[in-house]
């Protein structure tokens, strides 16, 4: 397999979106002093822009990129969850766009933002342009916004599920160790992907990924982490032909398939 695309940086990987129309990532990267930074990478991981640090009140997250704008969602405090401040980001050169307050993203659609701007009396429904900024009540939510998610994400068997005790037996048979807690598996035309944790000592574990061709055979091994202290999600994905995995919370790392 040909490796396609490494970018490491100093924080922890939290959150990577696919580019509309094209093969760049999006980046959320939780910073080790605080605060989150953006960054926008090529089809190689070379970052075509990385933003200012953007500080956090309590929490801020990466919500959806568009044709034009990238969207964080920003929570100001734990007891208040409904009360969002939506920010935007030009997909193009990470500058900042607009702000609104008190605007709750639900779903997009071309160039609209759907959902729930509160003030002090409730929440009223309504449109926001993605280009502007500007909120436009209306008067009923669209009946259906259609999803476009290309990426191919795994399927998170935990200990309990039947699916587990055969990814269990398999991994047994080919590699002698015993998983525990959870595994991630996913089939596709260009082959099977299987995550797993095997324990320490410590009472962690350490999480090994493998990747088999379509005839089985195992084409790729890697040890995604270790000192871990649970299990995650989406630990690998298939994208527009090519298979990605996150190493040490650090590290996005992409093959041609």
């Amino acid at each position: 397999m040909k490796q396609s695309l490494v970018y490491s940086c100093e924080g922890t990987i939290w959150q990577v979106l696919p580019v509309p129309h094209g093969d760049d990532w999006l980046i959320e990267e939780r910073l080790p002093d605080g605060g989150v930074a953006y960054c926008r990478l090529n089809k190689t991981g070379v970052p075509v822009w990385k933003a200012q640090p953007w500080p956090e009140k309590w929490w801020t997250q990466l919500a959806m990129v568009t044709n034009s704008s990238v969207l964080i969602r920003e929570y100001a405090d734990e007891q208040t969850p409904e009360h969002q401040h939506l920010h935007a980001i030009n997909l193009a050169d990470g500058i900042p766009q607009w702000d609104v307050d008190n605007f709750s993203l639900i779903a997009t659609r071309d160039t609209i933002g759907y959902g729930y701007l509160s003030n002090g009396k409730g929440q009223i429904w309504g449109e926001i342009s993605l280009d502007s900024g500007q909120f436009l009540e209306t008067e009923s939510q669209p009946t259906s916004v259609p999803e476009n998610n290309p990426v191919i994400r795994p399927f998170l068997y935990q200990e309990e599920d039947a699916g587990f005790t055969t990814i269990r037996e398999f991994i047994l048979h080919n590699n002698g160790s015993q998983p525990v807690w959870g595994a991630e598996y996913l089939e596709t035309e260009y082959g099977v992907g299987l995550s797993w944790y095997a324990a320490e000592a410590s009472r962690k574990v350490t999480n090994h990924f493998w990747w088999m061709n379509v005839q089985g055979q195992k084409v790729l091994e890697v040890e995604l982490g270790t000192g871990l202290a649970g299990i995650g999600r989406d630990t690998f994905w298939v994208f527009s032909n090519k298979l990605f995995y996150i190493k040490d919370k650090k590290e996005l790392v992409g093959y041609a398939l």
